[in-house]
């Protein structure tokens, strides 16, 4: 029973440790597409001398994203420091450690109750990362496939190939680590549900005394 609630614990933790990291890339992805998309564009009008409002448009879009980036990092920079130390506890847990391991499922549980509203869009931007990355992948491999079949195999269309794969697999394991965790949000909110039952009959039961 014991060894069963650490490795729940466990797999818990690295779905948390998964989806942090996997916001990380996101977030790191929209600050290099904004950077690109608004420094193209920008040498773009310069070498053109000239302003183009398309143009204007793409590089403030790209300013926006750069931003967005920022923000979303340190948002995960944040996240991430809590669930290491969670790790780094768990890490240190002796075997039999039982009131220690069943602190640190209540200091999980009040830490994603504190983060609550963050964790939901990590949810929901680890399934949309996740589907990017999987169709970035998928275009990857078929453009590295065709561009061999047609030059035969050579060191660009061989990364491409490469890098079509990781972005694949990078994909799949965004959406399952958003559906697994997704799972053990609802199962938290639940447990936290019933504490707050719990802390409210206990509150009234002292009330009418």
């Amino acid at each position: 029973m014991e060894y069963g609630l650490k490795q729940k614990f466990k797999t818990e933790l690295r779905s948390f440790f998964g989806l942090t990291i996997l916001n990380l890339m996101i977030g790191a992805m929209m600050l290099a597409l904004g950077i690109s998309l608004a420094v193209t564009h920008l040498l773009g009008m310069v070498d053109a001398g000239r302003i183009d409002p398309l143009s204007v448009l793409l590089v403030g879009l790209g300013a926006m994203a750069i931003g967005a980036g920022f923000y979303w990092i340190i948002e995960i920079a944040e996240i991430i420091d809590g669930v290491d130390d969670l790790r780094t506890a768990y890490e240190g847990l002796d075997d039999g450690d039982q009131d220690h391991l069943t602190g640190l499922s209540i200091k999980m549980m009040a830490y994603y109750r504190s983060n609550k509203s963050t964790i939901s869009r990590m949810i929901m931007l680890g399934r949309i990362g996740g589907g990017i990355f999987l169709i970035l992948g998928a275009l990857g491999v078929i453009g590295a496939g065709s561009s061999i079949a047609s030059s035969g195999i050579l060191l660009e269309n061989t990364g491409q190939l490469v890098g079509g794969v990781i972005a694949f697999g990078v994909g799949i394991a965004g959406l399952l680590v958003s559906r697994y965790f997704s799972i053990y949000a609802r199962l938290w909110d639940a447990r936290l549900h019933e504490s707050a039952k719990i802390e409210d009959a206990l509150e009234h039961e002292l009330e009418a005394k």
